[in-house]
């Protein structure tokens, strides 16, 4: 099923198929009352917290039912799990923010690692609620909270990456979403941070999202492109969704559709472009450059793009096929009247033409003079950029920076068994059973293998 918005994701996005507990001895249990589940939790030790665990779990799949005076007698600090589980009887109802809020200044981080699962459940219905209510500031000063106490290292990723990106994008506050999506991520341990496929699939889509907020459409396309190489054995419509933005950021860089990643699953290169018909024959329509036609299908599939929240970044490529046709006007003249440019390039007139040729003429795209005075437009020869080896000594730098880490994994990759085995299409069962300390990429299998 493809979500036909975006943001219609972030609702009901975390509903993943967790490896929570064994919950298969819950058949065998009765319901039992919320006054006799505290006082379990109050008498539990940290050495028997596995019996309390299974408890907890059994008065969860009865519909456990609490409020916060059910809180109040519990500490935070010394029962953290009891108390992380009290808070799903409460999830609807008034006080459930203050009680997560609580939690989070005085959790024992052990005991919620023990639920780590459970915890990232609750910290995303915490921000739904905080989301509706609008109260930005205050969800990201707390999940930003979470996050340095939850992950093991600034390069991992953790569930709750994606609901402050999330968040980031609802308040419009990208700089505080630029922080985030800057930090390279190199490792996820789902069992240290509770992180879900659905988590790293959505922090991989809101990060492309705050690229293309903040016009930086390299990286915006390097996102989309992670997020739909990550393994896959069923269709998802976040990666449905990504895939949509994945186009369009590729024509803003190319100019034209330069296709899906070799590396990605192969049931995301046998489906994707079926699901995603409307963007291909956008796609085909500005490789053609002819801007009338772009104009006529942006049109025609209009209400297919407004429901995907898509319709800002495809005005956006009509604009850019406009200007990539302007500058393959530069190669051909050196004199033009800014009619004849508004004709070469289907312009509504003269007026419209020169709006672009001055925004183009800001963002150094072309070298050009427009003489206003006989409506006459002057290209000229690109100035050399003065800054042009200071830029490539930096990205040298930052090649050679990542070069040793880039070796390391790739090697890894390449000796993983369980990666060929998976990528085409079968467990890594069948190479017998699971060894210990597994590498990165290992740990990524095994997340989407469950």
């Amino acid at each position: 099923l493809v979500c036909s918005s975006p943001l219609a994701l972030s609702s009901k996005h975390h509903s993943p198929s967790s490896p929570l507990p064994n919950t298969s001895f819950l058949s065998n249990t009765k319901m039992v009352s919320v006054d006799e589940l505290i006082s379990q939790i109050l008498s539990k030790t940290q050495k028997n917290i596995t019996a309390l665990q299974k408890s907890l779990e059994s008065a969860l799949s009865h519909n456990l039912n609490t409020n916060p005076s059910h809180l109040q007698r519990i500490s935070p600090k010394n029962h953290s799990l009891g108390y992380l589980y009290l808070l799903f009887g409460m999830k609807e109802k008034n006080g459930f923010v203050e009680c997560v809020e609580y939690l989070i200044r005085d959790m024992n981080l052990d005991q919620i690692r023990k639920g780590i699962f459970r915890f990232g459940q609750i910290m995303h219905a915490y921000a739904a609620r905080l989301r509706e209510a609008k109260q930005y500031e205050r969800a990201l000063r707390m999940i930003q909270f979470v996050i340095e106490i939850i992950r093991p290292s600034p390069e991992h990723l953790t569930p709750f990456h994606a609901d402050y990106l999330m968040i980031c994008l609802k308040a419009k506050n990208f700089r505080l979403a630029s922080n985030l999506v800057d930090q390279k991520i190199l490792d996820i341990q789902p069992e240290l941070t509770g992180l879900t496929p659905t988590d790293m699939l959505l922090y991989y889509f809101y990060g492309g999202n705050v690229y293309v907020g903040l016009k930086q459409f390299v990286k915006a396309e390097r996102f989309y492109d992670t997020g739909l190489t990550v393994p896959a054995f069923a269709q998802s419509a976040i990666m449905v969704e990504i895939f949509k933005r994945f186009v369009l950021v590729q024509l803003l860089n190319h100019g034209n559709f330069l296709g899906i990643n070799k590396s990605a699953s192969n049931i995301v290169h046998k489906h994707m472009k079926s699901f995603c018909s409307s963007y291909i024959d956008f796609a085909n329509a500005f490789t053609d450059g002819d801007a009338e036609v772009l104009k006529n299908v942006a049109k025609e599939k209009k209400k297919e793009f407004a429901e995907d929240k898509n319709m800002g970044i495809i005005n956006q490529c009509i604009e850019a096929l406009s200007r990539r046709n302007i500058q393959k006007l530069t190669a051909t003249y050196l004199t033009l009247s800014l009619d004849a440019v508004a004709k070469h390039i289907n312009l509504a007139g003269a007026r419209e033409a020169e709006l672009i040729l001055l925004r183009m003429i800001d963002h150094g795209e072309i070298a050009a003079r427009i003489n206003h005075k006989d409506g006459m437009v002057v290209f000229q020869e690109e100035q050399d950029n003065l800054n042009i080896t200071d830029r490539v000594n930096y990205q040298i730098n930052q090649c050679i920076t990542l070069a040793q880490k880039l070796k390391n994994m790739d090697d890894t990759l390449a000796s993983s068994h369980a990666y060929l085995a998976r990528k085409n299409g079968l467990r890594d069962d069948v190479f017998g059973p699971k060894n210990e300390g597994k590498s990165k990429f290992g740990r990524v299998l095994d997340m989407f293998a469950k």
